[in-house]
């Protein structure tokens, strides 16, 4: 039974030094006595070379892993193999160098197989150069579905056993769930598990057989459930997930910490999901309950709303009392069922309503709408900040790298100007043609994050519209009673929520000064950072190492410029001086001196001017290259 696990390399001499001694005093004891820990090796090339290959294409290319590891295990009891014999760990090893190759051909491979587990069971250690000598790019890492279907087919050739997949249990419980049945025992899961509470009381919900997705989650609300629709992957596929409050919940530390707990529909089963639930839908429109939408209500209130006060467990009582009554009539024929739930309803009122009382309703539903919204705007603006925010973080980035890779071609068009190899018109029009491409890159990379902003905006639009058309549904059958202190809640909510709306314009006037006032010292700074010639301090120092670069390179030029130097000097002693004027202006001006003597200039030029080295064609045939 071979089984397949893949994983990166960071440190490649550190896992080969693991591979072959292992680690701790062991590692110590068998590089004294120079002992190895593999039974079998394979390389493809040398491994001295095989590791200075790695580690220069990790550090010339900026590469984060310079290898991958893949781990190929073997059950010697089912394939036969023997851990002792040379034949079989020499076997092992060739299927483990078989398996590189299939996987990577075209990168440099090294297969170590050892058999000291606990079980004493062969096992190779795949090392695979993070490069591909066929694209010349990293090598694209496989998934490790692929790898295990590419392992499984190499073993099926050979007639070697393989991990059958098992056989998927739809109704998964936790690993809560089973920790709590190892310690306190089925019992105690059934009455304080959170994950088997939950299943129980949306089965209960199930039962009373809703026909739509909103009554489901209405009749989940009553019973103290909140469901939840969300994209998950890259698809972005609808996925529910269910809130319950936990009384019974206990930290790592073993205190009780009750608090609301969430859980993903697909790891209580597919029936939970909005597939499953499509399916009791249908089922439930085709054999409907007799039962009313108030009735359901009521039965789920009646069940699990709990008494705190004397007044409250009267209430419960009358509950259970009519609960009970519509049970009753649901068993009995459906013609008694309906006289029955008549006569013992007298919570819910079938009467008419007037004109202000309609009205008043759809103010309550209104309002409802609208605080809810609004607690889940927050939300989604915070994630729809926090998606802008990596945006332009990846733009700038991605800007510097581009600015990076000018610089560096620049001054590599700067050494051949220097070196004689460029003319000036083909310096500036090289360095044109890469200002021109490094604003294209930066104008393309900026239409990207204009886009995906535009996309994140419109699906916060999107996700606005689909919570409110939620949240329309279920008020219609929430809401169905007169809330008496209806008038109290609304203003205070209006007031509120204009004070927040108030308090965020004024943070944002303030945020728009500060970013005016922090434009304005950036340009000052930059006024003053500017020197007297007009150059930057960047382009300084860059004139500055230009400088320092012809001075070393040249030998005659400091024997000229002594020279010219003391001329100038002399030359400065016969100018006549005028007599000083009054100043007018703060600003010094340099006095530019010229020299008419070009005596000690042809002299040099006519003894140094040669021609321009020509640079030399690499010789192929010289080993360093």
């Amino acid at each position: 039974m071979s089984y397949v696990g893949i994983s990166g390399v960071k440190n490649l001499n550190g896992l080969m030094a693991y591979l072959f001694f292992g680690k701790g005093k062991g590692a110590a004891e068998r590089r004294r006595q120079g002992n190895v820990r593999t039974v079998a090796n394979y390389c493809s090339t040398n491994l001295k070379d095989f590791l200075q290959q790695g580690n220069s294409l990790q550090a010339v290319k900026g590469l984060k892993l310079s290898a991958i590891s893949i781990i190929q295990s073997f059950d010697n009891k089912l394939d036969g193999l023997d851990y002792k014999s040379e034949a079989d760990q020499r076997y092992v090893n060739n299927l483990g160098r078989e398996l590189a190759h299939r996987l990577y051909p075209n990168s440099l491979s090294a297969v170590e197989t050892h058999n000291d587990g606990k079980h004493h069971e062969l096992h190779n250690h795949l090392v695979i150069l993070n490069f591909d000598s066929a694209s010349g790019h990293a090598i694209s890492t496989y998934l490790l579905s692929h790898i295990r279907q590419v392992n499984n087919e190499l073993m099926k050739e050979r007639n070697l056993s393989i991990i059958q997949p098992k056989p998927r249990d739809w109704v998964v419980k936790s690993y809560r769930t089973k920790q709590n049945e190892e310690k306190h025992g089925k019992e105690w899961v059934k009455k304080y598990d959170f994950d088997t509470a939950l299943q129980q009381k949306i089965d209960y919900v199930l039962s009373l057989k809703p026909q739509t997705l909103d009554e489901y989650t209405s009749l989940l609300n009553f019973s103290g459930i909140n469901i939840r629709e969300k994209a998950y992957g890259k698809d972005k596929k609808l996925g529910l997930s269910y809130r319950m409050f936990d009384q019974y919940h206990v930290t790592k530390n073993g205190q009780k910490k009750p608090r609301e707990r969430k859980i993903k529909a697909s790891s209580l089963g597919v029936k939970y999901t909005l597939k499953g639930l499509n399916i009791a839908f249908n089922d439930a429109q085709k054999q409907p309950l007799d039962l009313t939408f108030a009735e359901k209500r009521l039965l789920l209130q009646a069940k699990y709303t709990k008494a705190i006060n004397p007044a409250q467990k009267k209430y419960l009582a009358d509950l259970k009392q009519q609960a009970n009554a519509i049970i009753k009539a649901h068993k009995s024929t459906p013609k008694q069922s309906k006289a029955v739930q008549q006569v013992t309803i007298p919570a819910v009122s079938d009467k008419p309503l007037t004109p202000a009382e309609n009205v008043q309703i759809q103010q309550q539903r209104k309002l409802f709408v609208e605080v809810e919204l609004e607690k889940i705007k927050r939300k989604l603006k915070e994630k729809l900040k926090q998606t802008i925010n990596n945006l332009k973080q990846a733009y700038k980035k991605q800007a510097n790298e581009i600015d990076d890779k000018k610089t560096k071609r620049g001054i590599k068009y700067w050494d051949l100007f220097v070196d004689g190899s460029w003319t000036e018109t083909e310096y500036s029009d090289h360095m044109d043609q890469l200002n021109k491409k490094s604003n294209a890159d930066k104008q393309k990379e900026a239409k990207k994050r204009d886009l995906e902003i535009k996309k994140a905006n419109e699906s916060y639009n999107h996700a606005v519209q689909q919570e409110k058309t939620k949240l329309e549904a279920r008020s219609q059958h929430e809401i169905t009673e007169i809330d008496p202190n209806f008038d109290q809640k609304q203003t205070e909510w209006h007031k509120n929520h204009l004070e927040k709306s108030l308090a965020d314009d004024k943070k944002k006037v303030k945020k728009s000064k500060t970013r005016k006032t922090k434009k304005q010292h950036k340009k000052k700074k930059e006024e003053r950072d500017l020197n007297k010639d007009g150059l930057d301090d960047w382009e300084e120092m860059q004139m500055q190492a230009i400088d320092t670069n012809i001075e070393e390179n040249d030998p005659y030029l400091n024997q000229f410029t002594t020279g010219f130097n003391n001329e100038v000097t002399d030359t400065s002693a016969k100018i006549d001086k005028k007599p000083d004027k009054p100043k007018t202006k703060p600003q010094q001006h340099k006095k530019q001196i010229i020299n008419n003597d070009h005596s000690l200039q042809d002299m040099w030029l006519n003894e140094n001017l040669t021609a321009p080295t020509q640079p030399t064609a690499p010789n192929y045939d010289n080993p360093q290259y």
